[in-house]
């Protein structure tokens, strides 16, 4: 799930089931994917994991909004996981992209030298690319 449109339309093109925030009603998965960072999506993950399933909460959010209901954990049988840090994950992460390569292209990022970063962020509408890499 996440807030932005692009992002879930290109989880979609990739085979995934992508959701606004609050449009689950009645939906129980084995594993959600949290990358918003939101109390609100936090909240949604923990709401829609079904019995016994998986919750990544993926990336970095403030102390404020990374609050997870222990009890609710607990009496579900959830699987809670916080992943920022990449330590030891890179093998598996190169198997899985080389597995689903041809997948990924709605996930590639644009690449701009950084002498050109000042030019894009002036510019009235900012690129969307799910991510962009700025070469040193």
């Amino acid at each position: 799930m996440d807030i932005d449109e692009s992002r879930r339309r290109a989880a979609q093109d990739t085979g995934l089931h992508a959701a606004e925030l609050g449009s689950m009603e009645g939906e129980a998965y084995a594993v959600v994917l949290e990358c918003t960072g939101t109390k609100a999506g936090i909240h949604e993950a923990l709401r829609v994991a079904a019995r016994g399933g998986r919750v990544a909460l993926i990336g970095m959010g403030t102390p404020e909004n990374m609050v997870v209901n222990g009890l609710d954990v607990n009496v579900r049988g959830l699987h809670v996981h916080g992943i920022f840090r990449y330590a030891h994950t890179y093998t598996a992460a190169l198997a899985l992209l080389h597995r689903y390569r041809n997948r990924l292209h709605p996930f590639l990022a644009e690449s701009i030298p950084l002498a050109d970063l000042p030019r894009v962020l002036r510019e009235p509408t900012i690129p969307r690319p799910l991510k962009t890499i700025v070469h040193l």
